[in-house]
């Protein structure tokens, strides 16, 4: 693994990371012993319909690299590095990117970028080695909701793209898990997607998934990442949302 910061750290911000990060390793031993939610340590949250959806995405839209946002513990990102295609992962706080440095220090397709999210996607793209991204956006945490500017960044970078959204509100689905910030869900409401881009949620009910059951979104703009959405939804394994209220 190779890991690259986003910002220069003085050696007293080195002192407290490494604190955070020891407190971090420590609370990660405790709930493996209990774990604080389902199908915790597993990639997609122990998702079982949600895997078999990303891996038709990966299989059709053919991506060049995975850019995942909020690396947490990294049992998502140890799942990506196992297909066998280049994986960028971002974490902003110390204390994942202890853990996660821990769990994936022989995952030799893996680039930890520690910082921001949008100031990581804006790294990767700088650096011109991602020609076309399957996105996995779950860096929103405690205060900081950057799912708008990951998205926004995203477009603005590359012309096909697929993003695949954890912990959002799925409508008409209540047994599907979402985050709320500041009385705000996670949701439709709060991202603005150009004309051209397709969203879409699971076609199947939360009964049917397994683990947490958080809810799921989909987005896809460009040619390739749309029609790969599309055969998503001919296979059942999605539904597009052709509201007109959603896009700009």
């Amino acid at each position: 693994m190779i890991v690259e910061r986003l910002e220069p750290r003085g050696g007293a911000q080195r002192v407290k990371e490494a604190a955070q990060g020891m407190k971090a390793i420590l609370r990660r031993r405790r709930w493996e012993r209990r774990p604080p939610w389902p199908g915790f340590d597993e990639p997609f949250n122990g998702q079982a319909t949600r895997r078999e959806t990303f891996e038709f995405l990966v299989e059709k839209f053919a991506p060049t690299a995975f850019v995942e946002t909020g690396t947490f513990v990294a049992s998502t990102t140890r799942y990506l590095a196992g297909l066998g295609i280049p994986t960028y992962t971002v974490e902003v706080n110390p204390g994942f990117q202890a853990v996660a440095r821990r769990a994936l220090r022989a995952a030799e397709s893996v680039t930890m970028l520690c910082g921001d999210s949008v100031a990581g996607i804006r790294y990767l793209a700088s650096q011109g080695t991602v020609g076309r991204p399957l996105a996995y956006l779950d860096a929103h945490w405690e205060e900081r909701v950057p799912l708008a500017e990951e998205l926004d960044t995203l477009f603005a970078n590359w012309d096909d793209v697929i993003a695949v959204i954890d912990d959002f509100h799925v409508p008409g689905e209540p047994g599907y898990g979402y985050d709320i910030y500041a009385g705000v869900p996670l949701s439709a409401d709060g991202i603005d997607l150009p004309g051209d881009a397709l969203l879409a949620y699971p076609s199947v009910p939360p009964a049917v998934e397994t683990g947490s059951r958080r809810g799921t979104a989909y987005v896809a703009r460009g040619n390739a990442a749309r029609s790969t959405l599309e055969s998503a939804e001919r296979e059942g394994m999605v539904s597009i949302q052709r509201s007109g209220s959603l896009v700009r």
